[in-house]
This record gives C-alpha cells, structure tokens and sequence, in this order.
C-alpha cells in the first residue's frame, strides 16, 4: 500500500505516479461509482483543471438519429435528454444524470451521431460489441435531426487535452504549449503531478477503443467532479462542463458536455434540420470532408415546443423563433459547413 505524503499530494509527483499507476489499474468489480469517488478524493485530493471559456453567442450543434426517415414531432425529443432516461456511463456522464452534449459543427456532429468512424478505421468488431450494428446501421448513409442551439452566457469549461492537440484551434495549440511551463506561484513538482494527472483524464477523453460503457468510468467520473463544484485546486472558479477533442471527427472539432443547470441557464435552441448524411469515408470530397450534409426538412417551432417541417431551402441555415414571428438564419461559412437543401431523397 502506498503511504500518503504529507501536504497535498501534487508536491509529490513520484508518489502521484505510483498511485495513479495503481488507481488505473484498479478493478473495480463489485464496487459502487461512490467507491470510485472516494479513492480518488483520498488519493489525490483534487482534479486538475485547464480553464477555457466558451463565449456568448457562439452556436452549438446537436445530433440525433432519426428511425429511418421518421421525423422527431417535438423540442424534448432534441434536448437534453432527462436523467431518468439515462441508464448507463457515457464519455461524460454517468448514469441517472441529464448532461447536454454537443458540437462546434456540423460536420462533427455527423460523425459523433453515426460513428462511421469506427468502422472508417477497421474495428467492426467494435460495432458489434457496442450493440451499433444491427440498429438501422448503415455505413454509408443516414437520416439525422441536426439542432443549432445559441450560447446565452459564457461557457466556463475545463478542458482535456490530445495527442493530436495541433489539429486543434489555435487558442488551445497556444494553451498546450503554454501548459509546459509551470503557472506562477507553483513549484515545479506540482506543476510535473498537475499535468500527470490531466494526461491521464485526456487520455480517458481520447479513448478510440470503446466496447463497453464502464471503459467511460474515468472520463465520467472526471466530468462529475466538474459538474459538481468539488475537489478543484481553485475552489472559486464555477464551472459549467468540460470540453474535449471530437475522436469521432480524428479531432476535427471540439465536443462539449455541460451540466443540466448550465444548460437550462446558458443555452437556448435557435432551429433544427431534419438531414441526409454521407460518409466520404475518406474520399476527397468537398474540400477533404469527413462527412456531407442535406438539409430535406427544416423545423418550425410552435408555441407548445412542437415541431411544424417545412422543405429546406438554400437561402436559409436554419428557421429561427424570435418574438413570435419566425425569421429564416444564415450562419457564417467557416470552412466546416455544407450549405446545401437536398431537393429530393428517393421518393420523398
């Protein structure tokens, strides 16, 4: 058994590779999330934390499969999913808790949705295991509801980082570099325990091989901690969420997860596309894109939270509510948008 230095732990960073050794390494059969909780917070005290703050106004993206071509009758349907629904661990979340994930686009949002990206890569196997193949699976096509959703207040997020952080924005390249140096007022053992122990959540964050829920427990159990306000180094920093790279995309766009409360507080639907969606499967098609998007039907919001579905049009992005009247949105092309109204699908 490792014996637990004086102080905080971080001073330690021979002691915080030895514990952190065997706390991943731990099995945890039998045992309860809480237990889990309880042997970091006595291990290691608190969760590192990069801060980055997602600002107002900018524009979140959401997806959900549809059943064939079946379109979704109403705005709960594409929210946040309630905690009473969710039963098992995700990336970032664990059961019986109502987490908000989405995208900084589109195209990410394809890829997290369908997860062509597991079988792009060879593991099938994996699609199996999962239980995603044999669910109105198709490799190449599917029917998604793609939601834009408004950020009303800044986005306090703690962000994970990446082996392949440099296909990133460059405010988190500048972020990676700066976490080199160890921040003002802290020694150099901290500093060396601090991102130890951050690498080894990002990791978590950037698992490909996935093939049972409870290889999220790490990744969730380090959002819990963030959604909860508890065991951070700067106790008065309020946090809504985490933010990590889109392995779905090969890191092409960033995922956050925020907590129910931020998401009722900080984020209000703008409109929502009913899709066609193309894997390119690494074909070189417009512009090198993972995935291709047509919009075939764009939602009206009504007053009860229902949906109207209007054919999509080229002039407009989404449909908008705003002061009762319904008002036609363009977002601006940042290279990851496909601006295209499918005229037709088969004989639709």
């Amino acid at each position: 058994m490792i014996i637990k230095p004086p102080g905080h732990p971080y001073e330690y960073p021979d002691y915080i590779e030895q514990a952190l050794n065997e706390f991943k390494s731990r099995d945890w059969t039998g045992k309860t999330f809480n237990d889990i909780v309880r042997e970091y917070r006595n291990t290691f005290v608190t969760v590192p934390i990069c801060h980055i703050v997602m600002p107002k106004r900018t524009v979140l993206f959401r997806g959900r499969k549809n059943e064939g071509d079946k379109l979704f009758t109403h705005l709960d349907e594409i929210g946040l999913r309630p905690k009473d629904k969710v039963h098992s661990f995700g990336r970032a979340n664990i059961p019986g808790e109502a987490v908000f994930y989405a995208c900084t686009n589109e195209e990410t949002v394809a890829r997290e949705v369908t997860q062509w990206y597991i079988n792009d890569s060879g593991r099938a196997q994996d699609l199996i295991t999962r239980g995603i193949m044999g669910m109105g699976w198709n490799p190449f096509t599917s029917f998604i509801t793609i939601s834009a959703w408004h950020v009303t207040e800044d986005l306090n997020l703690a962000l994970l980082f990446n082996a392949d952080d440099k296909k990133r924005t460059p405010a988190i390249q500048e972020m990676a570099l700066e976490r080199k140096k160890p921040a003002d007022g802290l020694s150099e053992n901290y500093h060396k325990s601090f991102h130890k122990i951050l690498d080894f959540f990002s990791n978590e964050f950037g698992k490909l091989d996935v093939k049972h829920e409870l290889e999220y427990i790490y990744s969730a159990y380090y959002a819990y901690e963030i959604y909860h306000q508890t065991n951070k180094v700067n106790p008065s920093l309020t946090l809504d969420g985490v933010k990590y790279a889109s392995i779905a995309n090969d890191c092409r766009g960033e995922n956050i997860a925020i907590c129910e409360s931020a998401f009722r507080k900080k984020v209000s639907y703008l409109g929502a596309n009913f899709c066609y969606t193309y894997n390119s499967n690494g074909r070189d098609i417009d512009g090198n894109k993972t995935a291709l998007t047509g919009r075939s039907e764009t939602a009206i919001l009504k007053d009860d939270n229902s949906f109207e579905w209007v054919h999509s049009e080229e002039e407009f992005d989404y449909i908008v509510k705003f002061n009762g009247e319904y008002i036609p949105f363009v977002l601006p092309s940042d290279g990851t948008r496909f601006k295209k109204a499918v005229v037709r699908i088969g004989n639709k």
